[in-house]
């Protein structure tokens, strides 16, 4: 889910988006049962657009934990690019930064580096979850109790136990992100299997809410396959644009927590 929308969409100066702090809106937030992974986790994905294959990802947890304000916290980075084919039509060079207390969750930092074409940009905000505010630059905003950014909500979500879910169930959480606020969340609609090159996988498939704007149609158009087992890792991200569909599948991976018993032949 976050793959796709940090490796492909662009600014949302068209998404239907309040510029209003959604913490008057009631959202569940149950705590995360576990920790489905560690630091040293790196997943690497290929981004495909109906027969070409035109990008690449990675998500990497790094191996040391960073001290803000003495407490430790996972840094998540992300790396999103275009290959040279697709450099040539639309060139994305996009790097996301997420520092996550290791304790709450929830994060500290959020670092945005991103080219896309001519269009380049750079931000940071710092966020203070004990007096529900984040800083950017020269704005600040309240927020909502247990406020994310779209990196540490994609994260604190995996980190609930899929297993308890039935049918239906819909996660959300408070995400903030290009100064405006937003739920980020999935709905459970059941399990199944999916193959990529790496084999044949039993799934959980979840359907993410998304951001109505120029790049998604609809709330329906994206499709999330998590592995069915304590790693939860998305094998397979799946989203219908234009005339096809864009398909981010997992090619490679590196110290994962657990084993990846999802994986059937």
């Amino acid at each position: 889910m976050v793959l796709l929308w940090c490796a492909f969409n662009k600014e949302p100066d068209s998404m239907k988006v309040s510029k209003k702090a959604i913490d008057t809106i009631e959202i569940p937030l149950p705590a995360p049962q576990y920790q489905a992974y560690d630091p040293g986790e790196k997943l690497e994905y290929s981004l495909k657009y109906a027969m070409i294959t035109g990008a690449h990802a990675t998500l990497e947890v790094k191996k040391d934990l960073t001290k803000i304000n003495e407490e430790d916290h996972y840094h998540i980075y992300i790396d999103a690019k275009t290959n040279k084919f697709l450099d040539g039509i639309y060139m994305v060079r996009d790097k996301y930064e997420s520092f996550i207390n290791s304790h709450t969750l929830l994060p500290s930092l959020f670092n945005r580096d991103i080219k896309e074409n001519n269009y380049i940009k750079k931000e940071s905000y710092v966020f203070d979850q004990k007096l529900h505010r984040v800083k950017m630059e020269a704005k600040e905003d309240s927020i909502a109790p247990r406020t994310f950014d779209i990196i540490s909500g994609f994260y604190y979500l995996r980190s609930l136990n899929f297993n308890t879910m039935k049918k239906g169930t819909r996660l959300r959480v408070n995400t903030y992100f290009d100064k405006q606020f937003f739920p980020l969340g999935a709905t459970y609609v059941g399990k199944s299997t999916v193959t990529t090159g790496l084999g044949t996988f039993k799934v959980k498939v979840f359907k993410p809410k998304l951001i109505e704007g120029r790049l998604f149609a609809n709330q329906s158009d994206m499709t999330l396959y998590v592995s069915d087992d304590s790693n939860q890792v998305p094998i397979r991200i799946e989203s219908a644009v234009y005339l096809d569909k864009v398909k981010a599948d997992l090619v490679n991976f590196q110290h994962l927590k657990y084993k990846l018993s999802s994986k059937i032949k």
